[in-house]
């Protein structure tokens, strides 16, 4: 027989029979827990958070500038914290290096508001090619090609909904309209997209990978002045 010591100066004399009942309830918590670790971790690598403006948060986020700052700052809209962006005849934005696996977290979700969108450009041209808010996903060149590709959503001034084009100002950067308009002016508005099954339709290629990501709003070319909104971004498995 064992004993087992509780404290001092008790000594209870433990059966195999009770052995078994305590060994049993240990093994069945053990497995509980390890059930509750395993689900823990597959949620965790479910999702992959790239932007938390909820939690006040733009550390991982550098600044590059095209044409004068677009003015980045973290605000409150209705209790939540969100990034508020002000063009005024400017272009620049924020990015952050990232390494996404596309096979396992396909989905790219976000939101965005708007005051407006920008009246008579042709978002096709060099001298029209602003937009109220944008995100560009980056992913590398083709071949023996250095230079990184992108696709960007944006929210077009009247293009049709899911319609691309080549960026004026290169063919290595194609346009992909989510909204147009400004009847949703003023409304968040929550966009999720299947970007590598974008990336593959509007390039023709698989690409299981992308390298970065980027928001945007700029009127350096239109010459306006805007403010616009984001959200919190991550990617997610469905």
């Amino acid at each position: 027989m064992y004993r087992l010591n509780i404290k001092k100066g008790f000594h209870p004399v433990i059966t195999e029979q009770y052995l078994r009942r305590y060994l049993k309830k240990y093994l069945r918590y053990a497995f509980v827990s390890l059930v509750i670790l395993l689900t823990a971790c597959t949620t965790n690598k479910s999702t992959l958070t790239i932007a938390t403006f909820s939690d006040n948060n733009l550390s991982e986020w550098q600044e590059r500038v095209f044409n004068n700052k677009t003015h980045y700052t973290l605000v409150d809209d209705n209790g939540i914290r969100v990034l508020r962006a002000d063009s005024k005849h400017s272009a620049s934005a924020l990015y952050q290096q990232i390494d996404v696996d596309l096979t396992k977290t396909p989905f790219l979700n976000w939101r965005w508001k708007i005051t407006d969108t920008f009246d008579g450009n042709d978002e096709k041209t060099k001298t029209g090619d602003d937009y109220p808010v944008r995100l560009y996903v980056v992913f590398p060149g083709s071949g023996f090609s250095f230079t990184p590709r992108s696709l960007t959503y944006v929210w077009s001034n009247t293009a049709d909904f899911n319609s691309h084009w080549y960026n004026p100002y290169s063919d290595d950067v194609i346009m992909l309209a989510l909204e147009n308009g400004s009847q949703k002016a003023g409304q968040w508005v929550v966009e999720k997209r299947n970007v590598m099954a974008d990336l593959e339709e509007r390039f023709g290629e698989l690409i299981k990978s992308i390298i970065g990501l980027a928001i945007m709003t700029d009127t350096d070319n239109t010459k306006v002045e805007t403010t616009s909104y984001y959200g919190d971004i991550y990617f997610s498995a469905k």
